[in-house]
């Protein structure tokens, strides 16, 4: 483990048998962006519209796509069965809760309540100007008493008269335009208007669009409207209704986003034009299904899907509809955002995070369980997602999230935790990339550390090998035989890297449990010779302490830890030294294993905990009494961990 200027201490456990699956620390890499993969935009249910381009492109007509998608659904005519019945003319709820709202007739007059006359080209309003009460000003004149909030904008359908709606930024040409009170001492605005005329206004679809998708899309927002003027067919009893629109259906996404005339105007009246002719070409065509007894059903569309639409019960819950089945979708799409660590933690509510993994998914493909986890206030936190809680938290392009990737697991420059598994000799760790690497050195049983053998800054593995007394180091964290290798130490003795003499290269000492004595050398053996005799030992602790070493107080040399499992305090000394500790306080629950670094990057080592009751890590940005910094659930019976900096 090095600081940016100055090497510092590789912590070793004293234990094995310790577990983690991943490297992870309390914070982000510099600009460090999380990189989320996806496909689609809508809710997912239904006929995707990029779908419907795709499959009228490939050949199919208008009814063979609708069918792909609506499985089981038929094609009916309004005015046979179940469709006779519902509500007309719609309403269309333009305007909610208005207090003025400001037009102009455009090619000829308009018909005002109280038999007023607006003339073309003339700039009205209508205002409330009272409790319940609206009145009709020309320009900033009144032109009637005040009356209730209510009545009808009328032209006649008379060619080319149309009323602009600066307030709403729309044109309305068909219909007419009524006013409903509204809660509050304010009103809404409806266009009331015939199904067929209602759907020429219809912005779902371009225009531009191959005509049998245009085809299915009529027939969907016609058989939408229909259900919603089914649903609301006794709208003027539906007090909730009236006083949330007054509408059958919303002007906007809500329901189907209906434009008016901009529509029919779209491309100087071709592309309109066209848009017109899939309406008439289907007219009175909807789409019906046995289990809705005949009826309208509920014709859901959007925009496009990652590969496959949703289940309805899925992403709404509800029972199933048989209607409304996932289904491949040759027309998906796809997507990609990049957020900074930092802002991804704090969208999710979290301090930090350490992973987010999608750990279900549905029959589509979408996420059903996205699993991130990270700390909040220094405790351990896991939070539980679906693809639109995750989407909504975050504000991406849909729910159909297919990869997230590029999380960043530790600052740049800190330590990190590794993993070894001495049972198959496996090395695990994350290059400054946050990108997961491994490697095989050393066989079953070796005991493994790590650290800076060649002073280059950079720490890689070493072993000792019980066996044969021997210690294997190598130079680069890479598959491959050891570099050097030496005879090291007595049976039982634990390996401990260091920096012990300040010189910026990592050394391996000893601790002998049998004695309670730390052999400190400062130079790496060669071969049989050995090491020699220690250049400097002495005692520290009692047996049964749990050694460990760390730079506790930033001056580049590695001194002695102990955490002493039977009161759980930690002691720490500040020289290489026969002596009382200079630090203690009390630390962690019985059974956790100790384990140091520099976290946070500030030169100064402290400590880090694991729990194998629950396979937690605790990590701690000084070294007092407290909560841990940062936590993460982790870990599994084949590995141990150690710390450096690869």
């Amino acid at each position: 483990m090095l600081r940016p200027t100055n090497k510092k201490s590789l912590i070793v456990l004293a234990m094995v048998g310790m577990v983690l699956l991943t490297g992870t620390l309390p914070a982000f890499a510099a600009d460090n962006q999380v990189t989320i993969t996806g496909g689609g935009w809508g809710h997912g249910i239904g006929m995707p519209q990029y779908g419907a381009k795709k499959l009228g492109e490939g050949g199919l007509g208008a009814h063979q796509i609708l069918q792909h998608y609506y499985t089981g659904a038929s094609i009916g005519t309004v005015g046979q069965g179940a469709l006779v019945g519902h509500a007309s003319p719609l309403r269309i709820g333009v305007g909610q809760n208005m207090s003025r709202v400001d037009f102009t007739p455009v090619g000829g007059p308009l018909s005002l309540p109280g038999g007023l006359v607006a003339q073309p080209g003339q700039g009205w309003s209508l205002r409330v100007v009272g409790p319940g009460q609206c009145q009709y000003f020309l320009g900033e004149g009144a032109q009637a008493p005040p009356a209730p909030c209510s009545g009808a904008i009328t032209w006649g359908n008379q060619p080319n008269v149309r009323v602009s709606v600066p307030t709403l930024n729309r044109t309305y040409a068909r219909g007419k335009l009524v006013v409903v009170p509204a809660p509050n001492n304010t009103f809404h605005l409806l266009v009331e208007i015939g199904l067929e005329q209602y759907l020429y206004g219809l912005a779902e679809m371009p225009s531009s669009w191959h005509v049998e998708a245009l085809k299915a899309q009529a027939i969907a927002g016609r058989t939408y409207a229909l259900y919603k003027a089914w649903i609301y067919r006794s709208l003027s009893t539906n007090t909730a209704r009236m006083a949330a629109c007054g509408c059958h259906l919303y002007a906007s996404t809500m329901d189907q986003k209906y434009i008016g005339w901009a529509k029919e105007a779209e491309g100087g009246g071709t592309w309109g034009a066209r848009w017109r002719a899939a309406v008439d070409a289907t007219n009175g065509q909807a789409l019906v299904h046995s289990y809705s007894g005949g009826r309208a059903l509920e014709a859901y569309y959007f925009s496009s899907s990652g590969g496959a639409t949703e289940n309805n019960e899925d992403q709404w819950g509800g029972s199933p509809y048989p209607y409304l089945r996932s289904t491949d979708d040759p027309g998906a799409t796809s997507w990609t955002a990049g957020i900074p660590q930092s802002s991804f933690a704090s969208a999710l509510g979290f301090s930090s995070v350490i992973s987010a993994l999608i750990t279900e998914r549905y029959v589509s493909g979408s996420p059903k369980k996205i699993v991130v986890q990270g700390s909040s206030g220094g405790a351990p936190l896991t939070k539980t997602y679906t693809g639109t809680t995750f989407k909504n938290a975050l504000g991406l392009r849909s729910h159909y999230v297919v990869n997230i990737t590029g999380i960043v697991p530790f600052i740049i420059g800190a330590d990190r935790t590794m993993l070894h598994d001495p049972s198959t000799g496996l090395w695990r760790f994350y290059d400054s990339a946050g990108t997961l690497g491994q490697f095989y050195f050393g066989n079953p049983g070796d005991y493994g550390f790590m650290g800076d053998w060649d002073c280059d800054g950079v720490d890689t593995p070493g072993l000792y090998r019980q066996s044969d007394g021997y210690a294997y180091l190598r130079n680069s964290n890479t598959q491959g035989v050891a570099d050097v290798a030496f005879f090291f130490g007595n049976p039982g003795d634990v390996p401990m890297a260091g920096d012990f003499d300040g010189d910026g290269c990592d050394t391996l000492s000893i601790y002998r449990p049998a004695e309670g004595r730390f052999y400190i050398i400062n130079e790496l053996g060669e071969g049989d010779a050995g090491l020699g005799f220690a250049e400097y030992s002495y005692y520290f602790g009692n047996p049964g302490d749990a050694p460990f070493m760390g730079d506790w107080d930033g001056d580049g040399i590695d001194t002695p830890g102990l955490r002493r499992n039977s009161n759980g305090f930690v002691y720490l000394r500040h020289s290489n030294t026969q002596g009382n500790a200079d630090i203690d306080y009390f630390y962690g629950d019985p059974g956790d294993i100790v384990f140091t670094g520099d976290w946070d990057n500030d030169g100064k080592d402290t400590l880090g905990l694991y729990r194998p009751s629950n396979g937690t890590v605790y990590l701690r940005n000084t070294n007092s009494t407290g909560i841990a910094d940062f936590a993460y659930q982790m870990g599994g019976p084949s590995h141990r961990p150690v710390a450096g900096t690869p």
